[in-house]
């Protein structure tokens, strides 16, 4: 981590390790030089506008803008995604992939997938794309990664659920992406901000911080 250690981010120490909680929707693990990321569901609105609705464009643009901004600034020299990569084989069009290629070609740390439930909709990813693929259940101590909340021996990263809380003041509500870290498992947000959402509830010994304002809050 650079400059921005002491700024909005979290610093967590989990099995002897420092991970930050970062306010772009990400964990960075220091040791391993890892930025860590869940459900990029590239090209989701393209999928709903081939089904006749007329969402504007500029999602893909805006959420891969967003992650070569933060590789630029952690410098990390590998990025995990922890599956969900794409939403659907509808969506990836010739225009998508080139789209992605180009800014593959741009991207310095090395790009590595843990596939899930919507990556098996493409039959193969695009060469030009550099992803390598890893395990569907990614072990490495003292951590392990999967897309999907499941039984591990080791403290479990995933994605999935999309957590997000819902503050309330009043009669007004507010819902906002969060990560949950339970005693053996912390949920990322869903780095896309074309997503829903599942509410999280508190419980003893989970910890709940939401991305309110460019900050991780503890609640």
């Amino acid at each position: 981590m650079h400059e921005f250690e002491a700024g909005p981010n979290r610093l967590l120490t989990l099995c002897g390790q420092h991970v930050y909680l970062l306010s772009q929707r990400a964990v960075y693990w220091p040791a391993r030089k890892t930025l860590i990321v869940a459900d990029l569901l590239w090209e989701k609105d393209e999928a709903f506008r081939l089904q006749g609705l007329g969402l504007p464009r500029g999602v893909l643009d805006d959420d891969l803008a967003r992650l070569q901004g933060l590789c630029r600034q952690i410098v990390p020299q590998r990025l995990l995604v922890l599956g969900d990569l794409v939403h659907s084989r509808q969506g990836i069009t010739e225009q998508v992939s080139r789209r992605i290629a180009r800014w593959r070609r741009d991207l310095k740390p090395r790009l590595v997938l843990v596939p899930a439930n919507h990556d098996r909709h493409l039959r193969r990813l695009p060469e030009s794309w550099g992803i390598e693929l890893a395990p569907e259940f990614l072990e490495e101590p003292p951590f392990a990664f999967a897309h999907a909340p499941r039984a591990s021996q080791e403290f479990l990263w995933c994605g999935h659920v999309h957590p997000v809380v819902r503050l309330r003041s009043g009669l007004e509500s507010l819902r906002l992406p969060c990560f949950r870290i339970d005693p053996a498992c912390g949920l990322l947000p869903a780095f896309s901000r074309f997503t829903g959402g599942a509410v999280q509830r508190p419980r003893p010994r989970r910890r709940l911080f939401a991305l309110a304002h460019g900050a991780v809050v503890a609640l």
